[in-house]
This record gives C-alpha cells, structure tokens and sequence, in this order.
C-alpha cells in the first residue's frame, strides 16, 4: 500500500532528515500546517523514543516560528495517530491560534471539527488563497 505522506510533496514547505512540514490543503486557520516524519511511522510506537524526541522538538521549533510569523500567542497541536483506516501515518496539526478566531478556544476539541466543516465547505480558491499568504509568511524559513 503507497502511503501519500511518505509520497506527496503537495505545500511542501520544509524537510529536513526528521520532519516534513506541509501548509494543511484545507487551512483551519492562516498559517496551518501539517508536520509529519520523513520516516514512514505507522504509529506512536514505531517511532521509539529517540524519534519521538526528534519530532517534539521539530514542533518545539515550529511552534516558535508559527508564532512569530503569524503574530499570535497560540498555537493549538494536535497529534493524529490516523483517523482513517488507509491513513497510517502519525502527524500533527499545527494551527496558530489567533484571538480574532476564538478568544476562549483553549483545550475546545470540538471547535476543531466546527472549523473543518466550515473550511470543507470553503472553495478551492478560498483555501489556495490562504496557503499562499502563508506559504509567503514562511517563506524565509522554508527550505523547499
């Protein structure tokens, strides 16, 4: 089975030899990414301990950046062992919380799903316009 993480290089816009950093195709908020390992790790167990640490501090990392980029206080990081049973693959989303959005959107679960509905309803060209305001953003970190 092919597994498009390992594969894609769709919004591509980091990569090094641990992580690959991705702008999300369906942007929750401006400046959301998707950071996945370069190594193909079906589950938190795969990983070991020594990955695990590599890819927590690549997010250490990003979140600092997201921050300082998109001018925010937050950014909400949320771990996906996979949610589809083809998906098996672990990632994170990583989305720059900004006050405007949700002032009181701490640990709200739920407000997550209400956003990707709203954003799966976006257009394409909606979504496109985002990851290229971000994609510019971060431009000066990208290595891609």
């Amino acid at each position: 089975m092919k597994c498009w993480r390992c594969e894609s290089e769709d919004n591509l816009i980091y990569r090094d030899r641990i992580i690959k950093l991705y702008l999300s195709t369906e942007p929750v908020t401006l400046g959301h990414c998707i950071l996945t390992s370069v190594e193909h790790w079906p589950n938190i167990e795969n990983m070991g301990e020594s990955g695990y640490r590599q890819i927590q501090s690549s997010i250490y990392q990003w979140n600092g950046i997201l921050k300082k980029v998109f001018q925010v206080e937050d950014v909400f990081i949320l771990f996906m062992n996979h949610h589809e049973p083809d998906e098996k693959h672990v990632y994170w989303h990583l989305l720059p919380i900004h006050k405007s959005v949700k002032p009181d959107f701490r640990y709200n679960y739920t407000w997550f799903g209400e956003r990707a509905k709203e954003v799966n309803a976006r257009s394409k060209e909606q979504n496109s316009a985002d990851i290229n305001i971000a994609r510019i953003a971060l431009r000066e970190y990208s290595n891609e």
